[in-house]
């Protein structure tokens, strides 16, 4: 059964590698969302003598008892909130990192008039956004955007999104430290040029909350150019002492770890700068991948 315990995520000036202390499985079926096999579902791999042998299943764990766990817990409430917790984090995962292989130059906030929309109903200011954005990408044709959408206290609906190479959107001075999109029509809008990229793009992922998705499940949750540049993922399973050789010199080098800790496992997400994370792949002679420039 294939596998991996560190992936390698290039964001273009930021890397970040994470350690898993249990693999992730390429057989996603009877994973979590970190793809590790949980106590509960165990029963389907105990006959599998190389995940035993490697002490990634649980000595003690009884077929029987463990499947029923996994029943109670798969009709129950608790998997409903789950499952809910894990497409909020899913979708806030996706946005964070098409944002951080960007180089954006504005951060801007569209707030819809009253007198224009409903601004309760997510239908029609979602379909109102998106007639925004089709008219932006008529006279940008290189724009870059990414939009967000948050529900606000009193339940109304604004946007919040990360744009490039948009002349057409015509943002000008108000007032002192203050500029407005005067291409925006239907209410108003504030902008801020991006100072720092990446905190920006991990800033915007937080308007996803667990209302916008349940409102709006099976629809989109997000909008962004097609041409945004995708992260490239590389994913390896090093030897247990090279695992650990290559996580104490990153660690040395970070910017930022991030230790998370789930169910039944826990991971640490090293952040360094390109230069940083190539200096330590190129002083471990192959145990960590070389990146395309």
């Amino acid at each position: 059964m294939a596998c991996y315990t560190v992936s390698v995520s290039d964001f273009g000036s930021e890397v970040d590698v994470t350690f898993f202390d249990r693999p992730v499985f390429f057989d996603r079926i009877m994973c979590d969302d970190y793809g590790v096999i949980p106590d509960r579902t165990s029963r389907f791999y105990l006959n599998d003598p190389e995940l035993a042998e490697a002490g990634f299943l649980p000595v003690d764990c009884d077929p029987d008892s463990a499947y029923a766990d996994f029943v109670d817990w798969y009709g129950s409430d608790r998997r409903k909130e789950h499952n809910l917790d894990s497409s909020v984090r899913r979708t806030q995962a996706k946005i964070t990192a098409l944002c951080r292989s960007q180089q954006w130059e504005w951060f801007l906030t569209f707030t819809f008039s009253p007198q224009v929309v409903d601004r309760y109903n997510w239908d029609a200011v979602t379909d109102l956004m998106k007639k925004y954005l089709n008219n932006m990408k008529k006279q940008n044709p290189d724009m870059l955007y990414i939009i967000v959408p948050e529900k606000h206290k009193d339940g109304a609906y604004h946007f919040h999104g990360l744009f490039a190479s948009a002349p057409a959107l015509r943002i000008a001075p108000y007032g002192d430290n203050y500029y407005t999109v005067n291409s925006f029509p239907y209410g108003y809008s504030s902008a801020s040029p991006v100072v720092n990229p990446q905190a920006s793009a991990r800033y915007i992922s937080k308007y996803i909350s667990k209302d916008v998705v349940q409102v709006s499940k099976g629809k989109k949750r997000y909008w962004a150019s097609r041409s945004l540049k995708v992260p490239e993922k590389i994913v390896l399973a090093p030897a247990p002492a090279d695992k650990q050789t290559a996580k104490e010199r990153l660690l040395a080098a970070a910017a930022h770890v991030s230790e998370i800790n789930i169910e039944v496992t826990s991971l640490t997400k090293i952040t360094l700068s390109r230069d940083q994370y190539l200096s330590v792949a190129h002083s471990l002679s192959g145990v960590l991948p070389d990146l395309c420039l």
